[in-house]
């Protein structure tokens, strides 16, 4: 059958040749050539698509077993193409094999397939092969699929194959680079019918446990999609649910109340309290975050007639790490821990102090964000307290013209209430 096809193909290219008339009505054949390979592969193809479009089944399947034989040879078939013609050929079973093990290879990254080199031919074949199914959409889905399931196939391949075309809808490769080099990635590409093909593709894995298949799309597909959905069922009902304990970048402006507790309260006093202020910065990544901050007040000293008359400030900056202990569409709560440098030499020593507290924070307005993934703009109002924990050297000075001569700890405490802006 073969070399019959073969031979109808020379003769179909070489026909026009042998109606040219001369005077002796003959041809000299040999100045023409033998046709290469590349043209009896191309000549093939138009066969077959003029076979296939004639729904002549008998000599289509030869043209394409031909051309599928010569595959090693560079006949140009492509294993989609090889799909799409078994389909036409009402050879169901056979093509969704072929299309199955197409999805698996982008699917499953612990299956090999073999080594099959094809080359690529954008003809009228390639063009009237991939008219139903270009740009492909849920019509086109099930349109395909109403035709598989009117057919007497087997119901494991019909479920196979719903399982297939949506996923083809649903699930896809993205590829970014890095540093200049290429990584892939699944990825919902529309969520319309992703509900559609979980319940496809747990049909299929569900009845048909012992085939090749059901490895991916047990495994990976349905898992993958099931967390995407849960993300976006629970999108739907709360936008801002994705965002609590999740990251971002904060900046306060706050207004102080000081004061100071401890032995060095004897020498120091706060003056114009409502005058403090606090500066700060925050970036937050899941639940821990980092602050900057930098604290301002103002105070007055003791001298050595015991009382008060020298003022001056107190300014500090503080690392923290914090924990969101809580967190809501309007409310999070989160303490913090860290060294505080502070910057006044006459009423501290050169080493690091300790500063600890919480922050209460209510979210007054969040902007909606419009994905899953998307940003939030939030403004907030911010409930401090503060403490610092440092410690001075008070030899040089006097109560009652008596040198104490002690290192004297302090605690110096701030209740701030301050308005912060923040992308969530």
């Amino acid at each position: 059958m073969k070399i019959k096809l073969i031979f109808s193909i020379i003769l179909f290219l070489l026909a026009p040749l042998w109606a040219v008339e001369n005077s002796s009505n003959t041809v000299d054949l040999s100045l023409y050539g033998k046709p290469s390979k590349k043209e009896l592969f191309a000549k093939a193809r138009d066969v077959l698509k003029d076979f296939l479009q004639e729904k002549n089944q008998d000599k289509a399947k030869e043209a394409f077993q031909y051309l599928r034989a010569n595959v090693t040879e560079g006949a140009p078939l492509t294993k989609f193409e090889e799909y799409l013609i078994l389909m036409e050929l009402g050879e169901y079973e056979s093509g969704i094999r072929i299309l199955s093990d197409l999805r698996r290879q982008v699917f499953d990254s612990t299956y090999v397939p073999t080594e099959d080199r094809r080359i690529i031919s954008e003809d009228a074949l390639s063009l009237y092969l991939y008219r139903p199914v270009n740009p492909f959409t849920k019509q086109v889905a099930d349109s395909l699929f109403r035709v598989v399931n009117a057919s007497d196939t087997k119901q494991e391949y019909k479920d196979l194959y719903v399982t297939l075309l949506y996923s083809e809808l649903v699930i896809g490769i993205k590829t970014i680079k890095f540093y200049g080099q290429p990584y892939s990635f699944l990825a919902v590409r529309d969520t319309t019918y992703a509900e559609n093909f979980l319940k496809y593709a747990k049909k299929y894995s569900t009845y048909n446990l012992y085939e090749d298949q059901n490895y991916y799309i047990k495994d990976v597909l349905i898992p993958f999609v099931e967390t995407f959905m849960k993300d976006t069922r629970d999108f739907a009902k709360d936008p801002f649910t994705r965002k609590y304990y999740s990251g971002g970048l904060e900046v306060f402006y706050s207004k102080s109340k000081v004061f100071f507790t401890g032995d060095a309260s004897k020498y120091y006093s706060h003056k114009k309290s409502e005058d403090s202020y606090m500066i700060e910065g925050v970036w937050r990544k899941n639940r821990f975050l980092f602050g900057v901050s930098y604290a301002s007040s103002f105070y007055l000293s003791r001298n050595y007639n015991d009382y008060f008359d020298y003022e001056s400030s107190i300014g500090s900056i503080q690392l923290t790490l914090g924990f969101n202990a809580f967190d809501s569409r309007f409310l999070r709560i989160e303490p913090f821990i860290g060294p505080s440098f502070i910057s006044n030499a006459t009423m501290t020593e050169d080493q690091i102090h300790w500063a600890l507290g919480s922050n209460i924070d209510l979210r007054l307005y969040a902007t909606k964000p419009k994905t899953i993934n998307g940003a939030s703009f939030a403004l907030l109002l911010r409930f401090k307290y503060m403490v610092q924990f440092a410690s001075i050297d008070d030899a040089e000075y006097k109560i009652n013209n008596v040198e104490t001569g002690l290192e004297t700890g302090y605690i110096n405490h701030y209740l701030s209430l301050g308005i912060g802006v923040g992308i969530w």
